[in-house]
């Protein structure tokens, strides 16, 4: 094979691993050009007890992937400690990706998160529509909450990303369901992702909410543009070859 065979082969193995990726797996929110699923206010649900002065926008600087983010900014009330559910899609199943699970490997589902706030609380929070449940979508004993992580407050990007196929899913906080740690076989969105323990303000970014169907979500972070450039140039290179 020649040098030039070679490197359009390399070339079209890189862009069919780019479209299986892209077939296989999800990624909900990017916030590269606008809010996606996360539009609404940190108040927009009734299970957040914040200050209505508690914001939620996309920002434009410090992004983990891209050029956006959203940044939550959550203001403190009366309530100590406090918590915010963001939702996604206004909360509703049908406003959002639906994405389902089965007796195989169902992967990872998450998101990135920085802030310089330590002891925070999250949880990913599915909306469901399951096999062996006897309630409908959107209704409380379908929900299915992730293992609760604790922010770390350095700053800098963390990931956060939980095995649909493993036990250790709780009720949501704040609003219950839960199927014994499991999460059921059928059909599910992401409900919100609820921010718990604030004890003073405090701002946190989110950034690439995504599923793989098998493995870390870390993989399906687009590789830096030199590598895209690669692919080009090599398909580039090979089509000057075959017009000489």
């Amino acid at each position: 094979m020649s040098r030039y065979s070679f490197l359009a082969v390399a070339a079209a193995i890189v862009l069919l691993g780019w479209t299986t990726t892209a077939r296989a797996s999800i990624i909900f929110d990017d916030f590269n050009t606008n809010e996606g699923h996360f539009n609404q206010a940190p108040n927009f649900s009734g299970t957040t007890n914040m200050s209505s002065a508690s914001t939620a926008d996309r920002v434009t600087t410090g992004a983990f992937e891209g050029i956006g983010c959203e940044e939550v900014v959550g203001v403190l009330s009366a309530t100590n400690p406090g918590r915010i559910r963001f939702v996604s899609g206004s909360g509703t199943m049908a406003n959002n990706n639906i994405f389902a699970t089965s007796g195989g490997t169902d992967g990872f589902i998450g998101f990135y998160y920085k802030t310089s706030t330590a002891g925070l609380k999250l949880q990913l929070n599915l909306d469901g529509d399951t096999v062996g449940d006897t309630g409908s979508a959107g209704a409380t004993s379908e929900l299915d909450g992730s293992p609760i992580v604790t922010t770390v407050g350095d700053g800098a990007w963390h990931l956060a990303e939980f095995d649909l196929d493993a036990s250790g899913w709780l009720a949501s906080s704040g609003l219950g369901g839960g199927h014994g740690g499991v999460v059921l076989d059928g059909n599910h969105s992401i409900d919100s992702i609820m921010i718990s323990s604030f004890t003073t303000n405090a701002t946190i970014d989110f950034d690439f909410v995504a599923k793989s169907d098998s493995g870390s979500i870390a993989a399906l972070v687009p590789e830096p543009a030199s590598l895209s450039l690669f692919g080009v140039a090599a398909i580039a290179a090979f089509a000057r070859r075959r017009k000489r």
